[in-house]
């Protein structure tokens, strides 16, 4: 069995995400992805994405921060203690 990363992508345009679904699908990865800020909160909480690209200008700046702030200060799984260590 092959085992695929899974890679969350945050981006409120919808053409952006598109294209970088396709060339992160066809690299192999399992693309999860998230419009809003709250949208990729739900997603981090319940599937515990491997990566995360997140867009870090745009129309909802805000989402950045509250994105990165739940990352930071959530309960971190054994798999991000790694990454953090």
């Amino acid at each position: 069995m092959n085992i695929r990363d899974k890679v969350l992508l945050v981006e409120d345009e919808r053409t952006i995400r598109s294209f970088m679904q396709a060339i992160l699908t066809a690299n192999g990865y399992d693309v999860l992805m998230a419009g809003t800020g709250a949208m990729a909160n739900t997603m981090i909480a319940s599937h515990c994405p491997d990566i995360i690209i997140l867009d870090l200008g745009g129309r909802y700046k805000s989402y950045c921060s509250d994105t990165t702030r739940t990352l930071f200060t959530g309960t971190p799984t054994e798999e991000m203690k790694k990454i953090y260590a």
